[in-house]
Parts: structure tokens; C-alpha cells; sequence
């Protein structure tokens, strides 16, 4: 008999705020492993504790594309608009303080880990999809663009991140689990506004809890845990980080 307690945490966007909540939180939840779907660094104002952390961890942790880009930080880049321009500030930002041991950790990141279950049964972990690490899976994707996203790597259970939405998706015989975002996660206002992209931060972390058991049910369980807003928006702030008061502006109180 294979019994596993695991935490799938994804997207933490160098938020170790938000990180440090959610880690908090697993102390009472007797979880034998952590995973993480990546995005660890990019966007957010405490990238070296984020990874200092993960270290610390020694977690299993899935390339994504934030990851990449943070790494390419100093190559030039088009900017289709200002937004770009100052998240490429961001970028590079984030690349000068990591040493270049932290470089190398972050290009050990694995584009896709599978993690076993029992004999028959494991996890498969990627960011975005099992072909592309910038392509997302929603709740609204169709099953017909679901069998072409999934057909190179398709397993009983998966997980995703990348879209920073928390989903539980069954696709035929298969379950798809995204546990949201630790440090960026979006909220919308409205369908409109969901059609348009146009997120909010909400000031929680989320994570997923997956607890399998080969001879009973598997249980997932989608979780948030609230961030203190005022703390959070101090520590941006404070942080030297390139257009600190911009990025405050997305949060909201819960």
C-alpha cells in the first residue's frame, strides 16, 4: 500500500512574503513532500530569499518560462508598450542579485518531473503544458485543443501552473490540478474583464494539497491562506526594487 501526502506550489513570482505564509501553514499539515511548477522569481521584490529557500527545501522544482526570461535578462528585448519596457527593468533587477550559483541552480530546473505514487501511478508536473512552458490550460480550454496539449506527455493526474488561477479539471480518464499562485495570484472583477486580462492581485497565497492513498480516494484540496496586505506592501516598497509603487498599486485587501 502507497500513501502520499504532498503541497504543489507554483508561480511565487519572488514573493517570499507570500511564500513564507504558505509554508507556514504546511508546519500543521504533515505533508511529506513539496513540488514546485516554477516561476519562482521573476516580477516580485525578494527574489534571493525566495531562492534561498528553495534551496534550503532542496525542492523538486519545473522550469517555467518567467525562469527563462530572468535568466535572459540582459539580452535586448522589443517592447510592444511601457508595461514591457518596465517589467524588463524588473527582469534585469532580479538577474543582478543572484550570484552566479543561484544562476546555475535555477538552469537545473527540470522542464517536466514526475513524481511517483505506488508502481502503477505518478504525478507529472510541468509549468505552462507538457509541449510549451508559456502555454496555459484553463477551464475553458476545449477538450479538442486539450488532446493536442497533452499528447506527447498525457498521464492519470497532472499539474500546471503558469495560469495563476487555481483548477481541478477531469479530461477523460485524466485529472488536471493547478494550485494557483503563491505570490501573484489574479483575481477579476468580472467576465468582461476576465475576457480582457485585466487581473487584480488579491492579498492571499494558494497551494494545493494532494494526499493519494492506493487502496482509498485521492483527495485534493485547493488552498489560500491570507497575507498580511500592509506588511506586503511595506516590504515592496522597501525593497529597491525598479517601480516598487507601480506594483503596489495591483494589490487589494481581501
Amino acid at each position: 500500500m502507497s500513501d502520499l501526502k504532498l503541497t504543489i506550489i507554483s508561480d511565487i513570482h519572488g514573493n517570499y512574503t507570500a511564500f513564507e505564509a504558505v509554508l507556514a501553514e504546511l508546519k500543521s499539515a504533515n505533508v511529506s513532500k513539496i513540488v514546485c511548477l516554477g516561476d519562482v522569481l521573476q516580477g516580485g521584490h525578494q527574489p534571493r530569499k525566495v531562492l534561498q529557500k528553495l534551496k534550503e527545501l532542496d525542492l523538486p522544482v519545473v522550469a517555467g518560462n518567467a525562469d527563462e526570461e530572468v535568466i535572459d535578462a540582459n539580452s535586448p528585448r522589443n517592447y510592444v508598450n511601457e508595461i514591457e519596457r518596465k517589467l524588463h527593468d524588473i527582469d534585469k533587477w532580479t538577474l543582478a542579485q543572484l550570484s552566479s550559483s543561484d544562476r546555475e541552480y535555477i538552469r537545473s530546473f527540470k522542464p517536466i518531473i514526475q513524481i511517483p505514487l505506488s508502481k502503477e501511478k505518478n504525478l507529472l508536473c510541468f509549468h505552462g503544458s507538457p509541449r510549451s512552458n508559456r502555454e496555459g490550460i484553463f477551464p475553458t480550454t476545449t477538450e479538442e485543443d486539450l488532446a493536442a496539449i497533452l499528447s506527447p506527455r498525457i498521464n492519470w493526474l497532472m499539474a500546471c501552473g503558469h495560469t495563476h488561477s487555481q483548477m481541478f479539471r477531469r479530461y477523460l480518464e485524466s485529472i488536471i490540478i493547478n494550485p494557483g499562485s503563491v505570490g501573484l495570484p489574479f483575481q477579476f472583477e468580472t467576465i468582461d474583464a476576465f475576457k480582457k486580462k485585466q487581473a487584480y492581485n488579491p492579498t492571499f497565497a494558494e497551494y494545493a494539497i494532494l494526499d493519494y492513498s492506493d487502496e482509498g480516494p485521492l483527495i485534493v484540496e485547493l488552498c489560500r491562506v491570507t497575507i498580511d496586505h500592509d506588511k506586503l506592501i511595506s516590504s515592496i516598497l522597501e525593497s529597491g526594487m525598479p517601480h516598487a509603487d507601480q506594483a503596489t498599486k495591483d494589490w487589494r485587501r481581501n
